[in-house]
């Protein structure tokens, strides 16, 4: 198959002298760095099999997929952005090489009207087995064919399924082994404060989303809570007030009253509901663990995805000897991306990485 020609390029060069904080799970320790690499960004393509392309980077032996996932559009159309009152959607994304240590990053543009005003997309990375992506006899000639890799090649060795050389799935059991997540992430469009106005012009977060199944096999497409029992998202970085704790419903609040988890000194509100709830209306339970405050960009960090995991595995549902995780449920997925409820936005995601140490 050709190289897959992608339109609309653009470029913006990174801050040589940017100066970036490391903060690890042990503490912060002040450490200067190169900064985020420069990324070029390309509209996403349709492949033959009618689904948009997803960029596939990491080290050989531990795969990522980045998508553009514009699953919340609904009747608004791809072409030239028309302003918050207008139909159409632009978003755009792109990969930059791997570096030296195995890091990834890349970079997610969007342009997204006003219309309905709930989540319109989550472009981000995937690392595991996305619920619903297994597809058993997948139609295209050697093997997906819907991947291509940094020099724009198409992927055709892997089926769809989960990205390769992922250690998930992993059973909750007694409580997850850690799994240690690297990041940072830079706006190169400042985004909306988080007041009255900022909401006006613009909505958003950059967040976590982490996947339980009942069963460690990959979902086929969407099931009725059979399968994928649990959503646990991390926010953080929001902006228009998009997410704060105490402006998220009164029974996601109520669910643990007063319960806050706190992670190298950052407070996080839990909000939970249960499955087919008065504000939620899927089939497997949601948690969010939202920042007090947005947490500062330029910033290099390493957080214990487990960590999270495991205070919901430790903790019981109220008025029961039930745990709010199940032991018996698998963590599938990791994903991290934006979700844009409105508004213009360009930010970059660097010093990208998912291991257990």
């Amino acid at each position: 198959m050709a190289p897959i020609r992608l339109t609309r390029t653009l470029s913006i060069s990174a801050l040589a002298a940017a100066a970036v904080m490391t903060c690890t799970a042990s503490g912060a320790h002040p450490q200067r760095s190169a900064g985020y690499p420069d990324i070029q960004l390309s509209t996403p393509q349709k492949s033959p099999y009618g689904t948009e392309y997803v960029l596939q980077t990491g080290p050989s032996g531990s795969r990522y997929w980045i998508e553009d996932n514009p699953w919340g559009a609904g009747s608004l159309t791809r072409g030239p952005y028309q302003g918050l009152a207008g139909t159409t959607f632009e978003s755009q994304y792109g990969i930059a090489p791997v570096d030296a240590a195995g890091n990834i990053a890349w970079r997610m543009s969007w342009k997204w009207p006003v219309s309905g005003d709930g989540v319109k997309a989550y472009p981000g990375a995937i690392f595991g087995a996305k619920p619903g992506w297994f597809v058993a006899n997948c139609p295209c000639p050697n093997g997906s064919a819907i991947l291509q890799q940094e020099d724009g090649q198409p992927v055709t060795t892997i089926p769809i399924g989960p990205t390769p050389g992922t250690f998930l799935p992993l059973q909750v059991g007694a409580g997850l082994p850690r799994i240690h997540t690297s990041f940072a992430f830079h706006h190169f469009i400042k985004p909306p404060p988080n007041t009255p106005d900022g909401q006006k012009r613009g909505q958003g977060h950059l967040t976590f989303d982490l996947w339980l199944q009942k069963t460690p096999t990959q979902e086929h497409g969407g099931d009725t809570g059979l399968v994928t029992s649990h959503e646990i998202m991390i926010p953080v970085n929001y902006w228009g007030s998009y997410g704060e704790w105490d402006k998220r419903p009164q029974d996601w609040r109520a669910y643990c009253k007063d319960c806050v988890f706190e992670y190298q000194g950052i407070r996080f509100h839990v909000l939970h509901a249960e499955p087919k709830s008065p504000s939620w209306s899927q089939y497997w339970a949601l948690t969010v663990f939202e920042p007090e405050h947005p947490l500062s960009e330029d910033t290099v960090r390493t957080f214990d995805l487990s960590a999270f995991v495991n205070f919901l595995r430790n903790r019981n549902k109220p008025g029961t000897n039930t745990p709010m995780v199940a032991p018996t449920d698998h963590l599938v997925d990791i994903e991290f991306g934006v979700e844009p409820i409105h508004g213009v936005g360009d930010l970059e995601v660097w010093n990208y990485r998912v291991w257990k140490p």
